[in-house]
C-alpha cells in the first residue's frame, strides 16, 4: 500500500463533517511514524511557513482548528492530488502541509465573512508606509 492510499484510507474513517483538527488527529500517527523520526534526526526542512508543524501538533491555534469545519469529500479531493511517486515521508509531509494550508485559507475566508479582514485601501496605505520606512524605490514593488 502506498502512502497516498494509506492517507486516503485514514481519511475514510473521518465523520462526514470533520474539523481540520479531526483530520490532523487522523493523520498524526502516520506522521509520527514516517516523518517525525526524520525531523528529529535532520531537523525541519525549509518551508514557506516554517511554523506549520507546531500548529498541527496542537501547540498553537487548537481552538481555531476546532471551529473550522470542512467536508470529507474536500479532504479526499485534496489528498488525491498528492504525488504518487514520492517517498512515504514526503507524501505524508506534503499531505499534512496541504491540510494546514487549506485550513489557513478556510480560516481566512471565515474571518473575512465575519468582517475581520482589512480593506484593500488600508492594505495599500500600510504598504506605502512600510515602503517609506525601509526606503525602497517604488519600481521594485511592481
Amino acid at each position: 500500500m502506498t502512502a497516498k492510499e494509506e492517507i486516503l484510507d485514514l481519511l475514510e474513517s473521518l465523520p462526514d463533517a470533520p474539523t481540520y483538527a479531526d483530520a490532523f488527529d487522523c493523520l498524526r500517527p502516520l506522521y509520527n511514524r514516517e516523518v517525525a523520526p526524520i525531523i528529529s534526526q535532520y531537523g525541519n526542512p525549509p518551508r514557506p511557513l516554517g511554523h506549520w508543524r507546531r500548529a498541527i501538533t496542537g501547540l498553537k491555534e487548537v481552538e481555531e482548528q476546532k471551529q473550522v469545519r470542512t467536508t470529507k469529500s474536500d479532504l479526499v479531493h485534496l489528498m488525491e492530488h498528492l504525488p504518487s511517486n514520492a517517498s512515504v515521508p514526503e507524501t505524508v509531509d506534503e499531505a499534512m502541509y496541504k491540510l494546514f494550508l487549506s485550513y489557513r485559507i478556510d480560516l481566512g475566508e471565515k474571518q473575512i465573512v465575519e468582517g475581520m479582514g482589512i480593506p484593500h485601501a488600508e492594505v495599500r496605505q500600510r504598504l506605502a508606509l512600510l515602503r517609506k520606512e525601509i526606503e525602497l524605490p517604488q519600481e521594485q514593488h511592481r
